[in-house]
């Protein structure tokens, strides 16, 4: 079986090349529910059978994340937390692995709040809760639902 010109520009060494994965068009956005949770809504990352090998490609998408998140935390009215408790919510797809979260991007997305939404993203400031997955194939986007975290400490109190 002979290949045409056109078939062979599709492949790499005798197997289709791999597609190249494109950012989604969604405008991030944020709101506060009745509730006090803060939802911010932005684009959802690539996986990792996606992500690009080349690291400034991959630096690309976590400035992207980051500008993001800033962008969204913009639209629900600039909002500052103490501590926070930061649930990220995916819809996907179909269901991901979560062995690595950070090739998720949510990394790209906790840097964009850093400093902003909450003095830093360390586990003094933010505690981070398990990943959500919801199948959704028509606004595939990530959501990061957060909560001002109440301190454990009494005031006044001495030990």
């Amino acid at each position: 079986m002979r290949l045409t010109t056109q078939q062979l520009k599709g492949m790499r060494d005798g197997k289709p090349k791999r597609k190249k994965w494109q950012a989604p068009i969604l405008t991030p956005d944020g709101r506060i529910l009745s509730d006090g949770t803060l939802v911010l809504t932005m684009m959802l990352t690539p996986s990792k059978n996606q992500e690009p090998s080349n690291r400034y490609a991959r630096q690309n998408i976590h400035d992207a994340a980051m500008r993001d998140a800033y962008s969204a935390w913009l639209f629900a009215q600039r909002p500052k937390f103490k501590s926070v408790e930061i649930t990220p919510k995916f819809y996907v797809w179909a269901l991901r692995d979560e062995d690595n979260n950070n090739s998720l991007g949510i990394k790209g997305a906790i840097d964009g709040l850093k400093g902003n939404l909450m003095p830093d993203d360390s586990p003094k400031y933010m505690k981070l809760m398990p990943a959500e997955q919801v199948v959704d194939r028509k606004n595939q986007r990530l959501e990061l639902w957060i909560t001002a975290q109440l301190s454990q400490e009494t005031p006044g109190a001495t030990c």
